[in-house]
């Protein structure tokens, strides 16, 4: 089952995550997760929180924002270039 959430908060989400990879320029999944899990509406329970991150990297990656580098734990989100200062 798939739940929307309002746009602000797919929006605040989605500017936080941009705002760490131009600080740091890279994140892995459990610094992501850190950032934006307890951002995420509290009427969504764990799994449905996580989902929900994934899903917006998954957007974001589709999109062009960022890119993956690596496929296993150890794989690291990066900005595209160009991206840090177009977003």
């Amino acid at each position: 089952m798939k739940i929307a959430l309002c746009g602000q908060e797919v929006s605040t989400a989605f500017s936080l995550s941009l705002a760490y990879r131009r600080t740091y320029h890279e994140a892995r999944w459990p610094e992501i997760e850190g950032l934006l899990l307890d951002k995420v509406s509290d009427a969504l329970n764990e799994e449905q929180k996580r989902q929900f991150i994934k899903d917006l990297l998954q957007e974001m990656r589709i999109e062009g924002t960022i890119t993956t580098v690596g496929r296993t734990k150890g794989a690291k989100w990066v900005l595209t270039p160009g991206t840090s200062n177009n977003a």
